[in-house]
């Protein structure tokens, strides 16, 4: 299941993920089968244009994993150039409970 733009809590903040990726019982869709996956897809001049741009993203993904989110992060070109990679990639990583 894959939801876009979901908000994702961590203790004292709030982050929209770009991505939340997780499998589910074919009974029951509300229960995952492992900690779910949050994907990042970072484009340079917004994410990684300055130092705080970089910093920030360092401690969301920090926050995350605090939480008990495990978390990837993918160029937007990556993105762009070869989406049917990126998904196979994606779908390898929640299958095998990695990232």
């Amino acid at each position: 299941m894959v939801e876009p733009q979901k908000a994702v809590y961590t203790e004292g903040a709030r982050y929209r993920a770009d991505f939340f990726v997780y499998l589910v019982e074919a009974y029951d869709k509300r229960r995952p089968l492992r900690s779910p996956l949050i994907v990042e897809v970072d484009g340079h001049a917004f994410h990684e244009e300055t130092r705080f741009q970089a910093a920030s993203n360092k401690r969301r993904d920090r926050a995350m994993v605090a939480e008990g989110f495990r978390d990837v992060r993918f160029a937007g070109s990556e993105v762009y150039n070869r989406p049917e990679q990126f998904a196979g990639e994606v779908d390898g990583l929640v299958r095998r409970g990695a990232g």
